[in-house]
């Protein structure tokens, strides 16, 4: 699966200076969560009937000073799975993880948003 937008992120991740000491840990656990998501996202379309709407929670976080969009991401791969996006809801915009906080810019924020599907 290619994803212009994951590859973006890796690499400004990785040119970050806020990387951290692990980059590899966060480029395997990154990679790991959307080919899971991309698992779960085939088995609803395999098993929901058509015109069937799903909706998913989902919060983007931020590594290394650069927004990983996680919802736009996974919106990408559902329609590679045969969904529809019919909406994208801002639910809340969230507070940046405590480790993070005196290491990246204020400008540099994470959401959480309602991905709202059909089949």
């Amino acid at each position: 699966m290619e994803l212009d937008a994951l590859d973006e992120f890796l690499s400004a991740y990785l040119a970050s200076g806020l990387r951290g000491k692990v980059p590899g840990r966060v480029f395997r656990m990154v990679s790991g969560y959307f080919e899971d998501m991309s698992r779960v996202l085939f088995g609803l379309h395999q098993v929901m009937r058509p015109g069937s709407i799903v909706s998913i929670v989902v919060g983007t976080q931020v590594f290394g000073g650069e927004q990983l969009p996680t919802d736009l991401l996974l919106a990408e791969i559902a329609e590679l799975h045969g969904f529809s996006v019919k909406e994208i809801w801002m639910a809340r915009a969230k507070g940046m993880a405590v480790q993070q906080r005196n290491q990246v810019p204020k400008a540099v924020t994470s959401r959480e948003v309602v991905l709202v599907l059909i089949s």
